[in-house]
């Protein structure tokens, strides 16, 4: 039949995306040959589509894919993302809903003119946020915390004393809550955060534009833990232990944090950054249709520190001058960014977990005022943000939900020249 009496190689190159949730590297399609055989590199990016859900093919050092082409049967899709796309995104009218407004072929004469392909970007040999060894050298370990902090607002940390075993026991108890039969976690389920303990489903159901594949349980475990009965005997004692070790952990690392800004080490412990914890353990299930939605929408954290335990399952994001990059504040007057990041529904065949643990007393009652630290501030670089409560910051998060944009903007001190006050005076009169 002459099935091999031909042969096309082609050769594929995916730059980083500056803009991932508008694209693909390739669109779902299936292979119009006989065969394909196909040599991937370790980046990752190929799914396949199996009875409606997008399966990832991992890279296996000396594997190849092999592929069955339309020629033989048509039932096999593909597709390829090199970062992945979220809610709202359909490949198959991408062109249409997002470019309609343009002049599409001048655009795309004036791209296949540059003959130099896809644009590449200055991030291309970085791979994923920086990793901290906390057992290195003091002066080198706060050398790269105020680099990571300053330039990504995330980072690795190893060497942290917390032990691999108390690590798994964590997000075996997550598992655990969430995989009991539904009557028994009915009786958690609840939308009044003042409780010691809450279960939920997207604690921003009814603000949210879209909803996110994703349940949580949470609870304030410091300055005033709960009573051990009022939380659920299944992850009672591991939560409990964890927290501890949490604490601990990020206490050092706020005086890390403090020396990184010039600062005694003891400042951010000084004033209350360390004194509240809320535990939040998600679970994301694996999600039938995860082109539709994300485990998590992209957002910043209402915290003054997040310490994540994440499991093996990918999924966590955090966005770099305009990239997202896969992951295996306030008071600092910007000097620290509190980065964006999103979870991508899980599309994996079992359940995702992750246990957060957030630095901040929310909406629990919490006297203190903060604003940028005096020290930080001077006639050159004044004041950024207004000065707050972390409960009024907690409930203006609550309110608007994770919709894309930053809680510090509602924060933040406006400044405007005197042309500006011209113009926008000027629009109020002609409107």
């Amino acid at each position: 039949m002459d099935c091999t009496n031909s042969l096309l190689l082609l050769g594929h190159y995916y730059p980083p995306c500056p803009k991932p949730d508008l694209t693909l590297g390739l669109t779902k399609y299936s292979d119009n040959s006989f065969l394909t055989v196909l040599l991937q590199d370790q980046v990752g990016g190929l799914q396949v589509l199996h009875d409606q859900y997008w399966i990832d093919v991992p890279h296996v050092p000396g594997a190849l894919v092999v592929n069955v082409g339309d020629l033989i049967q048509r039932h096999h899709h593909y597709r390829v993302f090199k970062f992945y796309r979220s809610k709202g995104f359909d490949a198959n009218t991408m062109e249409t809903t997002k470019i309609a407004a343009l002049d599409r072929i001048s655009e795309l004469k004036a791209f296949d003119e540059t003959k130099t392909g896809s644009p590449s970007s200055d991030l291309l040999h970085l791979a994923t946020i920086p990793t901290i060894d906390l057992e290195g050298r003091r002066k080198n370990t706060v050398d790269g915390v105020k680099d990571a902090a300053e330039k990504w607002g995330f980072f690795q940390v190893v060497n942290h004393g917390v032990s691999l075993d108390l690590l798994e026991r964590m997000k075996d108890g997550v598992r655990r809550f969430n995989e009991q039969a539904p009557e028994v976690k009915k009786q958690y389920y609840s939308r009044d955060f003042r409780r010691e303990f809450v279960y939920t489903s997207n604690f921003d159901l009814y603000s949210s534009s879209a909803a996110s594949w994703r349940d949580t349980f949470s609870c304030y475990l410091a300055p005033n833990p709960p009573k051990p009965q009022d939380l659920p005997e299944i992850c009672r004692d591991v939560m409990l232990e964890y927290s501890k070790q949490a604490m601990s952990l990020g206490e050092f690392l706020f005086e890390l944090l403090s020396e990184a800004l010039g600062l005694n080490p003891n400042h951010l412990k000084e004033i209350d950054c360390s004194k509240g914890l809320r535990m939040l353990c998600h679970y994301y299930p694996p999600c039938p249709e995860p082109d539709l939605t994300l485990g998590a929408s992209k957002h910043s954290d209402s915290s003054f520190l997040t310490v994540l335990l994440p499991d093996q399952i990918e999924g966590l994001q955090v966005l770099r001058e305009g990239y997202w990059f896969d992951v295996p504040p306030l008071i600092t007057n910007d000097k620290f960014i509190s980065s964006e990041h999103r979870v991508l529904a899980n599309r994996a065949t079992k359940a995702r977990v992750s246990v957060a643990c957030f630095f901040t007393t929310g909406i629990r009652p919490n006297p203190r005022i903060y604003g940028p630290i005096r020290e930080l501030v001077s006639k050159d670089n004044p004041p950024k943000y207004r000065e707050i409560t972390v409960m009024e910051f907690a409930a203006h998060r609550s309110a608007k939900g994770l919709d894309g944009t930053s809680d510090l903007l509602h924060f933040k001190i406006w400044t405007w020249s005197v042309t500006t006050l011209l113009y926008l005076c000027l629009q109020i009169i002609i409107t």
